[in-house]
C-alpha cells in the first residue's frame, strides 16, 4: 500500500483504510459526495462509488450550481454524463433566488452546505463526502495565519466535523493533488478546471501561489497539513479540559446557571475562557464567538470577582464574590 505522501493512483486499498479512519456515521456506508467537476472531487467521487458498492452502500453525487457563473450550468451536466458514464447517481442543486451584494462567497457556501443537507437527508444518509486534500489543508493553515488565529483556527479542517447534524467526511486530506490526478489519468478520467482558482482576487488564490516557494524553503504543504493536524490534537486536549472544567464549577438551577468563582479562576485561563465562551453561546443563543477582547475583560471581571451586573453576548450576568449567576437577556421590544 502506498503511504498518503507518496506518488501515482491511490489504491483501493490504501482508499478503504482512509474511510475506516473517519468511522461510522448514521446511513453508513451510504454517503453523498460533493463534485464540483474538479480533480479532487471527480477523484473521491470515483473512489467512494467504489468504496460504497464493496459494503453494499448507496453513492450519490451532487453537484450545487449557484448560479453565480454562467458556464455552471454546462460543467454541471458536464459532471453528470461523465459519472452517468461509470455509473454513478448524480443530482445538480441550484441555488435559487437572489444573491447578496456583499460577503457573497460566504453566503454561497451556507447555501451548498444547505443544499447538500437536504440530499443527505433524501437520501437517507448523514454522512457529506468532500473532497479537500493536502493544499486546501496547507492554503487553509495560512489564510488563518493571516488573519492572527489561535488553536482552532489553525488546526484548519478535520478529517470528520459534524454541521448541524450532518458528518463533514474528508477522507483525502492527506493527500496531495498530483496523486488525486493520478487517480484520474488511470481512470482515463477527464476533469474540469475551474478559472476562478486563478483569480487572484481571491485570498486563497494568492496564498496558493507561494505554496512552491515555501516548499522551496522547506516549509511543503505535506508539513504545513502536519502542523495543523498536531494543533488538532491541542485543541482535543483543551475541549477536554473545558468539559472538565464546566463539570466541576457549573451548577443548573432553575433560576439560571451558576458558576463558581474559585473553581472557574483557577483554571488555565485559555481553558476558562473557552468555558464562559461555551456557557455564554448556549445561554445567549448565539452561533458565532463573541470578540476575544470583549471575553477577556468578562473573563477578568469574574476571576477577580468584581461584584456587578453586566450584559454581554445575549447573557446577563450577576457577578458576586463566590459565584455567577447567568440568564438570557431580557430583550424588551416596543411598537
Amino acid at each position: 500500500m502506498r503511504r498518503p505522501g507518496g506518488t501515482g493512483a491511490v489504491e483501493a486499498a490504501e482508499f478503504d483504510g482512509m474511510m475506516a479512519a473517519l468511522g461510522k456515521w448514521p446511513g453508513w456506508p451510504s454517503a453523498v459526495v460533493a463534485v464540483s467537476g474538479g480533480p479532487d472531487s471527480m477523484s473521491l467521487a470515483i473512489l467512494a462509488d467504489r468504496w460504497t458498492r464493496a459494503r453494499g452502500g448507496r453513492l450519490l453525487a451532487v453537484t450545487v450550481d449557484h448560479g453565480l457563473r454562467p458556464e455552471a450550468a454546462r460543467e454541471a451536466r458536464c459532471v453528470k454524463a461523465w459519472l452517468a458514464s461509470i455509473g454513478i447517481d448524480h443530482r445538480t442543486m441550484r441555488w435559487l433566488g437572489s444573491k447578496p451584494s456583499s460577503n457573497v462567497a460566504a453566503a454561497a457556501r451556507e447555501a451548498r452546505y444547505a443544499l447538500l443537507a437536504k440530499a443527505c437527508r433524501r437520501a437517507g444518509t448523514g454522512g457529506l463526502l468532500l473532497g479537500h486534500q493536502q493544499e486546501d489543508q496547507a492554503e487553509t493553515f495560512l489564510l488563518r495565519l493571516g488573519r492572527g488565529s489561535g488553536v482552532d483556527g489553525l488546526a484548519a479542517m478535520a478529517p470528520r466535523t459534524n454541521r448541524a447534524g450532518l458528518e463533514l467526511l474528508r477522507p483525502l486530506l492527506d493527500l496531495p493533488r498530483a496523486r488525486l490526478i493520478a487517480t484520474l489519468e488511470a481512470f482515463g478520467q477527464p476533469w474540469i478546471e475551474d478559472p476562478s482558482n486563478a483569480d487572484p482576487k481571491h485570498a486563497r488564490v494568492r496564498i496558493r501561489a507561494l505554496l512552491p516557494q515555501l516548499a522551496a524553503a522547506g516549509i511543503a504543504p505535506a508539513r504545513i497539513a502536519a502542523a495543523a493536524a498536531n494543533l488538532r490534537r491541542a485543541r482535543q486536549a483543551l475541549e477536554a479540559a473545558t468539559a472538565e472544567l464546566l463539570a466541576g464549577a457549573v451548577v443548573e438551577r432553575k433560576d439560571g446557571t451558576q458558576i463558581d468563582v474559585a473553581v472557574f479562576a483557577a483554571a488555565p485561563r485559555e481553558v476558562g475562557l473557552r468555558g464562559l465562551d461555551q456557557i455564554l453561546r448556549r445561554i445567549g443563543g448565539r452561533d458565532l464567538p463573541p470578540r476575544l477582547d470583549r471575553l477577556e475583560r468578562v473573563y477578568d471581571a469574574i476571576a477577580a470577582a468584581t461584584a456587578g451586573s453586566r450584559t454581554f453576548s445575549g447573557c446577563l450576568l450577576r457577578i458576586r464574590s463566590d459565584f455567577v449567576h447567568v440568564t438570557a437577556e431580557k430583550r424588551v421590544y416596543r411598537a
